[in-house]
């Protein structure tokens, strides 16, 4: 029993054999019992074929450990968990493949919070291009790493040229004793 991981256990054609708590309560609008159900169901249409990749690896790997992120869907099946897998094989004392153990979590929160920070730059990215002053980023050595076209015009150079060079040695030749 975990209040974390998600344990489940797939068949060869790809049916959940085992279920832990976890898995059932939080996807129990899929079915009353997920036992037996297609795997693939519980996945975002758009990950099935990241998952069918997974598999795939694991089967040109039977001995390894797959990581793989999968999205799936909440009860309203508009919106949808971010999880993070690995899948390895389940092996018979014979050594035969008998089936597919996943153990996953729920890293929804950190998506989202990653989602929002690249919303976030790209916001800031397109009012710095677009602001009607000049704009300049460097990094600790002075390095250009963000300049606008107006920033550019200023300094007289092509912003695109300037991006990696310092700016009070190369672009404003300003040499530092």
């Amino acid at each position: 029993h975990s209040s974390q991981f998600s344990f489940v256990i797939i068949n060869l054609e790809g049916k959940y054999e085992y279920v832990n708590g976890l898995f059932q309560k939080r996807f129990a609008h899929l079915g009353e019992d997920l036992i037996g159900m297609d795997s693939i169901e519980s996945i975002a249409p758009e990950d099935k074929n990241v998952c069918d990749e997974a598999i795939e690896k694991l089967f040109s790997d039977p001995k390894g450990i797959i990581q793989v992120k999968l999205r799936k869907p909440e009860k309203d099946k508009k919106h949808f968990f971010w999880t993070m897998w690995e899948f390895s094989f389940l092996h018979h004392p014979n050594g035969k493949n008998i089936g597919i153990q996943c153990i996953g979590y729920d890293i929804t929160e950190s998506e989202k919070a990653s989602i929002e920070t690249i919303t976030m730059r790209q916001r800031f990215e397109s009012l710095a291009e677009n602001i009607s002053e000049g704009y300049c980023q460097c990094d600790n050595e002075g390095k250009i790493v963000k300049l606008n076209s107006i920033g550019a015009q200023m300094l007289g150079v092509e912003a695109s040229k300037a991006i990696g060079h310092n700016l009070c040695e190369d672009i404003l030749h300003i040499k530092s004793d």
